[in-house]
């Protein structure tokens, strides 16, 4: 077990196969996800946790949370029958992202192409590829935002589900350490739930400088339709 700024932690042990425990005093860098909530006022908002450094203890220990509020009037609020166009159009024009619950057939990448961005996923809002395309296309920027999101693999071999940043050909940092990446708690899956054959290369490729995953999994079928894999041809999930 790792405890990484827990208060009251056990011991630091390594002494056997039931007694293995690296303890960290502090965490270096960490960050909370995005989450929905009522205001004082009564207005819905979505609060984004603030970076949090040497951290150890409950980030809202002393009972307020260093972040920033975000009305949701600023957030697109997506369904599955929302034209792909239609969200793409609204993050390039500054608008953040809700994905409401539900299976969100893509024929083309949805494309985060401005920093800072968040993008919500409620009830682990589920993006499928339909044409070989990648779900999500995260351009080279600073601070964006992603949680609570599954990627499937669709029917057509995709290269990548998720993208984030590209390689940068001059070397040195794209993304700053004081404004960085946030993947948490997403989720990718080839094969287990379609019925039909599923296809992918690559389940999450993350070029950004600086990022913070946290709570990531990126498997290939082990369970319900097909456990045996007939349907799920592709090379391995990998991040």
């Amino acid at each position: 077990m790792v405890y990484s700024g827990v208060s009251g932690a056990p011991a630091l042990v390594f002494t056997g196969s039931c007694e293995q425990n690296t303890v960290l005093p502090s965490s270096p860098v960490t960050e909370e996800e995005p989450f929905l909530y009522i205001g004082p006022q009564g207005d819905w908002d979505v609060y984004v946790p603030a970076v949090q450094r040497s951290s150890s203890g409950p980030s809202w220990a002393s009972g307020t949370e260093a972040g920033t509020s975000i009305p949701v009037s600023r957030f697109f609020i997506a369904n599955p029958g929302t034209p792909v166009l239609e969200i793409d159009a609204a993050l390039a024009l500054g608008r953040d992202l809700i994905l409401t619950p539900g299976v969100y057939d893509l024929d083309q990448p949805t494309v985060v192409s401005r920093s800072d961005t968040v993008v919500l996923g409620l009830g682990f809002a589920t993006l499928v590829p339909e044409r070989g395309n990648a779900s999500m296309i995260v351009l080279p920027n600073n601070g964006v935002k992603l949680s609570g999101l599954i990627f499937d693999a669709g029917p057509t071999n995709s290269p990548v589900l998720l993208s984030v940043g590209a390689p940068n050909p001059f070397g040195g940092s794209q993304v700053s350490a004081n404004d960085p990446d946030l993947v948490q708690d997403v989720f990718f899956r080839i094969g287990g739930a379609e019925t039909t054959p599923v296809s992918a290369t690559t389940s999450f490729l993350d070029n950004a400088d600086n990022s913070i995953i946290d709570d990531v999994w990126a498997w290939r079928a082990d369970h319900d339709n097909d456990v045996g894999g007939r349907r799920t041809p592709a090379t391995p999930a990998s991040s």
